[in-house]
């Protein structure tokens, strides 16, 4: 697994990808020519209905190919170039960092430095901020514990020119530690919407200014920018997706900040970027950064399991990624309209990158996949690594329960954490992960030394039992935290969650037998009507907000503003809050009334279903 979950969007992904499972589930060749490589590719994209793709491929001595292929105007039939420019989405975070590190070279600000001495106006909250304050180098690697964004905030549908402290207001709900900063990794693009912030503040330069001058034109990236939108210099390609019979148009939609997601850029820019990567940063003109600096940043620091020793993980904007037995450093990127990859290895001397510009996960899969096997066709079959023996007497005191605790969705991740949720327990010389919802993963001791696995689908040792700062029990994957909880907490809140839903899903039908009995009866008491109502009609609103959140994922992907699917979540969310503490008053009022036990107990406990589930939608920030 992977560091970039961005809560619900990247989790409504997978749903997506899901459903292309013939893309996913297909054996991936592998190409001996460059032609053959882009003869397959492009069978592809036509199979799978992907427009244009900039590519670049790239090793240590030379550049194989930049460039591109389909479309990057699919009405106008304009071929993609080397020097179209696709939106990057999330990589912008790798070159956001190289901004920071480049304020660190020139010593005007260092990795340690607490966010609150450098910019005390940004309004965040961190209760441990006196001995764990929230620091520069945690807003790099995702472990200062503030939330991810949620689609609410993914894009400036009204394009309103929106600047410094006032783009960061937007995402203030989010900018509050939820544990003590440095503890866990949690990714969030909230700490580099600060970062852009605090680039622009102490280097006294627009973020767009200081990325072009210090990093862009260093790099030799002649194209690249990070405006929000695709005003300006430069040929813009077209975002789209397939919408079973056509490619319809993605607007070219700007976010609220420039740190995270805005990065437009070529096959020719990232050509240059990767040779600088493949060269130790050395560019045919000057030395971008010291490589020790390149290996700090390509290292986590600031997070247990990176102070622990587990180092291929999420560093500073840079995060590893095994394809195919082989690590690769870099970033990858969604965004409407596109997917995207930045990936290499400075050892091995590798690197590719491209963009499509059709939000498609699983030719993004593939397609990763394809370039990954043509570059490493020379190398040696990648061995599996060496098994050690069980630690009997070391693992014996983490066999238990685990949640996820690091979700960086704020309105989903209890849900999440639910999902995430597994018993280890020993098998012979292995140990098991049993989901409680379905699915387990055997884990192999993959070093003699430390409390360190490998997985069934990875060769690279990601998986680290270890213990948190109170010296209980955690785990972690990748970068992915566990907590040690007991039996009761693991099983308690599940079977309660499919209990009550099964009760509230029960006073539909109640709902409109009632009614209907009452009508027959011809009782026209309004309260009566209302008790046995209302369960009902919280259930449907319940179903509303459901229902709502479900649809993000087509407007974010589509460009497409959701000020109406909010207004619908808003609407039942507030249905279901409205009728359900309105039917416990009710009942409490007219129980006396009730006449029969069996209907006493069933309106109790439907009442006590909808508080349950008002009071965990308010844990998770519904209201």
């Amino acid at each position: 697994m992977t560091t970039r979950r961005k809560a619900l969007f990247l989790f409504l992904c997978l749903i997506s990808c899901l459903s292309n499972s013939k893309a996913l589930c297909q054996e991936v060749p592998t190409p001996q020519t460059l032609e053959e490589l882009k003869s397959l590719l492009e069978s592809e994209m036509k199979r799978q209905h992907v427009a244009g793709m900039m590519l670049t491929i790239a090793t240590r001595d030379s550049t194989i190919y930049t460039g591109g292929l389909g479309y990057a105007d699919v009405d106008k039939k304009v071929p993609v170039t080397d020097r179209h420019l696709f939106r990057q989405a999330s990589i912008t975070k790798l070159f956001t960092a190289l901004g920071v590190l480049s304020l660190v070279d020139e010593d005007k600000l260092e990795l340690d430095s607490r966010l609150r001495d450098i910019a005390p106006e940004i309004p965040f909250q961190n209760e441990w901020e006196e001995a764990n304050p929230v620091t520069i180098a945690q807003l790099m690697e995702h472990s200062t514990g503030f939330s991810d964004k949620s689609p609410m905030e993914e894009f400036n549908f009204e394009r309103e020119e929106i600047k410094g402290l006032k783009g960061l207001e937007v995402l203030q709900d989010h900018m509050e530690s939820r544990w003590k900063p440095g503890e866990r990794h949690s990714y969030s693009g909230v700490n580099y919407a600060i970062l852009a912030y605090v680039i622009e503040k102490v280097s006294s330069e627009s973020f767009q200014d200081y990325m072009r001058g210090k990093v862009f034109s260093r790099l030799g990236m002649p194209d690249a920018n990070v405006s929000l939108t695709d005003e300006g210099s430069g040929t813009y390609s077209k975002g789209y997706i397939w919408n079973g019979s056509r490619f319809q148009l993605v607007p070219h939609q700007p976010q609220y900040n420039p740190g995270y997601g805005s990065l437009n850029a070529s096959a020719m820019d990232f050509a240059h970027a990767l040779q600088a990567y493949l060269h130790d940063w050395q560019t045919p003109k000057e030395q971008f950064l010291s490589k020790e600096m390149l290996h700090d940043s390509e290292t986590p620091h600031t997070y247990l399991s990176a102070q622990a020793g587990l180092h291929n993980t999420y560093a500073f904007g840079n995060e590893s990624r095994e394809i195919g037995g082989t690590v690769f450093r870099g970033h990858s990127g969604s965004i409407a309209g596109y997917l995207s990859n930045f990936l290499y290895n400075r050892e091995l001397g590798l690197g590719f990158a491209f963009s499509v510009n059709t939000f498609n996960p699983g030719f993004h899969r593939y397609a990763t996949d394809l370039i990954a096997r043509f570059l490493t066709q020379h190398l040696d079959t990648p061995t599996d690594p060496p098994v050690y023996p069980l630690q009997v007497s070391e693992v014996k005191p983490f066999l238990g329960y685990y949640r996820l605790s690091s979700g960086s969705d704020r309105y989903m991740g209890y849900f999440q954490s639910l999902q995430s949720t597994f018993k280890l327990e020993r098998h012979q010389d292995v140990l098991n992960a049993n989901f409680l919802l379905g699915g387990s993963m055997n884990w192999k001791a993959a070093d003699s030394r430390r409390l360190l696995f490998t997985n069934e689908w990875a060769k690279d040792p990601r998986i680290m039992l270890l213990r948190d700062g109170e010296n209980q029990p955690a785990i972690v994957e990748d970068t992915m935290y566990f907590e040690r909880i007991s039996a009761v907490e693991a099983w308690a809140p599940i079977a309660l969650l499919f209990l009550c839903l099964l009760i509230m899903a029960s006073s539909i039908v109640f709902g409109l037998v009632s009614a209907t009995r009452l009508l027959l009866i011809r009782k026209k008491s309004l309260n009566a009507y209302l008790l046995r109502l209302s369960p009902a009609l919280a259930t449907l609103g319940l179903l509303l907000g459901i229902w709502a959140i479900s649809q993000f994922i087509h407007h974010i992907t589509t460009g497409v503003p959701i000020s109406d699917i909010t207004i619908m979540w808003t609407t039942g969310r507030y249905l279901f809050a409205f009728f359900t503490l309105g039917s416990a008053i009710l009942l409490v009022l007219r129980w006396k009334s009730l006449q029969s036990r069996w209907l006493r107990v069933y309106m109790a406990a439907v009442a006590l279903c909808g508080c349950y589930l008002f009071t965990v939608l308010v844990i998770s920030n519904w209201y």
